[in-house]
């Protein structure tokens, strides 16, 4: 079945993106823009279509992976060699993560994703605990905004009984098996992030997260998935660098200008994350790039690296995927590792 628009998800998102914004550009604090709009957008991301007893729930989880991920990325930013092994446990971890379901494979994916630029991200003046503080605000705040309009409308929806799930480890242990396609796509996700991450660090790149963070969104269980994300990812990527530097460097956004433009690239995002990948992806592309502009990374004499690293990415992902192909998955068949389609 198609999945359409969530504009829901997509109005709330984008409002508390330009909100927070606007705040950090306003009070002069644009280094705290990137905790606080990416947790708001990535929190509003993982509980995008999910029934109301159980978003809050989503919430709170999505948020508190967030914010372990960009701690232990922060703290180990100078550390390559750890920054290494917990680069491949954080891709193990989120591997496996989708057997115990879709949700699941979509928060462990998020919580990666921030990982990979909290490790290779250019210096800013919050500290790793700050930014993980900020990540929490953010994503509080979100969560407020879902919660308190549905709780005045309709309060039984938050305090009724919810289906009971087995815990996250009954879930994924009998999947805790070698040959699993759930342990297939952990190995295939982790040699190909921690690839990424290692060519990353030898390049000297001036934004050494990009490579690994696209690594980890288009690495996929199953051939077919892979080489459909890797496309979707480059086109996106593509048309919303376009979009950032138009904005940016040719009409001078600014202020309550840029603040808007970030908010309708969150929306765009949790908008279309089960809809359409292209354009979840130049959403996202638009928000993160532009936030990152905000922390100090520039951004006229990166786009084409950044294309680049795109592209190379995706061939990490698909060599990865002939060296470790899933070996008891029927052909046709497609393990559920996240609700991105």
């Amino acid at each position: 079945m198609k999945v359409g628009f969530n504009w829901v998800g997509a109005l709330r998102v984008g409002l508390v993106v330009s909100f927070v914004l606007a705040f950090c550009i306003s009070t002069g604090h644009q280094a705290w823009a990137l905790p606080l709009a990416s947790g708001a957008m990535f929190t509003g991301m993982a509980e995008a279509g999910e029934a109301s007893g159980h978003r809050w729930r989503t919430m709170i989880w999505a948020t508190f992976w967030l914010c372990i991920a960009s701690l232990i990325a922060g703290l180990l930013a100078d550390q390559l060699w750890l920054g290494l092994i917990a680069t491949a446990v954080f891709s193990a971890i989120t591997g496996i993560s989708g057997a115990a379901g879709p949700r699941a494979g979509l928060i462990g994916l998020l919580g990666l994703v921030i990982f990979t630029i909290y490790l290779g991200a250019p210096d800013s003046s919050t500290t790793p605990l700050q930014s993980s503080l900020l990540i929490a605000c953010g994503g509080a705040l979100q969560a407020l905004v879902m919660i308190v309009p549905n709780l005045i409308r309709n309060p039984k929806l938050f305090i009724q009984k919810y289906e009971r799930m087995p815990s996250f480890w009954n879930r994924i242990r009998p999947h805790l098996v070698w040959g699993d396609t759930y342990v297939d796509h952990a190995v295939r996700l982790t040699i190909a992030v921690t690839t990424a991450t290692v060519i990353a660090n030898m390049s000297g790149l001036s934004h050494q997260y990009w490579l690994p963070m696209t690594a980890a969104w288009v690495t996929q269980a199953g051939r077919l998935g892979t080489i459909k994300r890797v496309i979707s990812r480059v086109l996106g990527t593509i048309v919303g660098l376009i979009f950032v530097f138009i904005a940016i460097e040719m009409l001078h956004a600014h202020d309550w200008w840029l603040a808007l433009f970030c908010g309708i690239g969150g929306a765009a995002a949790v908008g279309f994350i089960t809809a359409n990948y292209i354009y979840a992806v130049t959403g996202v592309t638009s928000l993160i790039v532009t936030l990152l502009w905000l922390d100090g990374d520039p951004l006229a004499n990166t786009a084409p690296q950044r294309i680049g690293e795109t592209i190379v990415a995706g061939i990490i992902a698909i060599i990865t995927l002939s060296i470790w192909p899933d070996k008891n998955q029927e052909p046709g068949e497609q393990p559920t590792t996240s609700l991105v389609k």
